[in-house]
């Protein structure tokens, strides 16, 4: 066993989170995870049966297309100079334009605290974010004989992030394998038995024992914003009323995007939001200290 305690794991509490949003959802043992998947040997599994593979470029493209649909002007490739408070109202400079409004949204991933430092006359202390690499990844080739054990009609998508592992099944004509990622939580000592993709699929996916290992077509860019614990930055700021932030998102930001915006649109428009988001609350950090 690779994990000590099960009840702890992330797929136990994935299990119970689910039964509290009483989404439909069942738990496996050894003996029937290999029965219904037999990809996988492990202890227990957690398995949301309405989940899915999406394609995060042909979800782009509809996000802002309905964005174009309804109106909102996007600036690309335009610099912010700099932002100053103007009695109840906030004035941006924006390139060589001048935007004034009531309220502001910063969606700046690991440079949020960079952002901030642009507010004139303020300063705010910076959110304790760390900027990690994104995980390396590996895509695995099964042999010809299982590769249909492997498709997106017979494998889920999977994670073990207690030891930083995730990935989905081969996607044919978008994945060269099946993809494995890699990283290192925040506090894991990194001494146990999975320390790679390939320590993964030693333990827990045997069948792609003897696969070809296949190296991303393409690097991942950019950085995940890791906040101490693990927790999103969800919120309005209390020295800047009107201006809320969002960040934090330990590399699990973009699937929670259109939620995320829905809470920053109440946030803004309506002065509060329907979710009880207190845990993601910006002041939290300095309120500990």
């Amino acid at each position: 066993m690779i994990t000590p305690d099960i009840t702890k794991t992330y797929a136990a509490q994935s299990s119970r989170v689910l039964q509290d949003l009483t989404i439909k959802g069942t738990t496996y043992k050894r003996t029937s995870l290999l029965k219904r998947f037999p990809q996988f040997d492990a202890d227990f599994a957690s398995f949301d049966i309405d989940a899915g593979l999406l394609r995060l470029p042909a979800i782009q493209q509809i996000l802002l297309a309905y964005l174009k649909k309804q109106g909102v002007t996007i600036y690309e490739k335009t610099s912010i100079r700099y932002i100053q408070k103007c009695n109840s109202n906030y004035r941006i400079s924006l390139g060589n334009q001048r935007i004034t409004t009531a309220t502001i949204a910063i969606t700046a991933g690991v440079w949020i605290n960079d952002m901030l430092g642009l507010v004139r006359d303020f300063d705010i202390p910076r959110f304790p974010i760390t900027p990690v690499k994104p995980p390396k990844t590996v895509y695995f080739l099964p042999k010809k004989s299982k590769r249909n054990l492997f498709s997106i009609k017979r494998c889920p998508v999977f994670a073990y992030l207690d030891v930083g592992i995730f990935g989905h099944p081969m996607f044919e004509g978008d994945t060269p394998g099946v993809k494995i990622g890699y990283f290192t939580p925040p506090g894991f000592d990194n001494k146990g038995k999975i320390t790679s993709a390939r320590d993964f699929v030693t333990e827990c996916m045997p069948m792609l024992g003897d696969a070809a290992e296949v190296a991303p077509q393409e690097e991942e860019l950019g950085y995940f914003e890791m906040t101490p614990d693990g927790n999103f930055i969800i919120g309005e700021l209390p020295q800047l009323p009107g201006v809320s932030v969002a960040g934090g998102f330990c590399g699990t930001g973009y699937k929670f995007a259109p939620l995320v915006g829905r809470v920053l649109a109440q946030l803004s428009l309506q002065k509060g939001t329907i979710y009880d988001i207190s845990q993601f609350s910006p002041d939290r950090f300095r309120r500990r200290r």
